[in-house]
């Protein structure tokens, strides 16, 4: 257990460099200031500056996130808002984040995902079999049902052509 306490100073400029390495949401920045030992008057004292001074912001850091995600990591919709509820967003600005997808780029993610999955399938599987494991792929990336479908079936059509 930690003995030594901080001030109010000395949490305020460990805060501003723990968000300045990277984007940070408002609850990972509280989880983290309870990690210090921090009062938590202190806490909503230095997160209300910080806000304030735009040094933490939610919406900035839901966009990124939905960016980041799925560019990188290539998750799908249900994920990444799964993600940003546990990191507690709001839930206008998770909804207003996923809307800034670019639907055909996000299709074209999935697409390229289930071919190059369907790639590495066994060719003696049948149709059921390649497309159940299709689905579970796509599903476990947080993709939504109806474009799996869809899109799992062009994919298995396609390449037994």
């Amino acid at each position: 257990m930690r003995t030594k306490k901080f001030t109010t100073e000395q949490l305020r400029v460990k805060a501003m460099r723990y968000c300045a390495y990277q984007d940070r949401a408002t609850s990972e920045l509280k989880r983290k200031m309870y990690e210090w030992d921090a009062d938590p008057k202190q806490i909503e004292e230095i997160i209300e500056e910080m806000q304030y001074e735009h040094f933490i912001d939610d919406e900035r850091y839901a966009r990124s996130y939905v960016s980041g995600k799925h560019r990188s990591n290539k998750w799908g919709r249900l994920m990444i808002r799964q993600g940003l509820m546990q990191k507690q967003i709001d839930q206008y600005l998770i909804e207003e984040s996923l809307s800034t997808l670019d639907y055909q780029e996000y299709i074209a993610t999935l697409r390229a995902l289930l071919s190059k999955k369907a790639n590495s399938l066994k060719n003696d599987l049948s149709y059921y079999e390649k497309k159940g494991k299709l689905i579970r792929y796509a599903a476990s990336k947080g993709y939504e049902q109806d474009l799996i479908m869809k899109l799992s079936d062009e994919i298995i059509s396609d390449k037994n052509d």
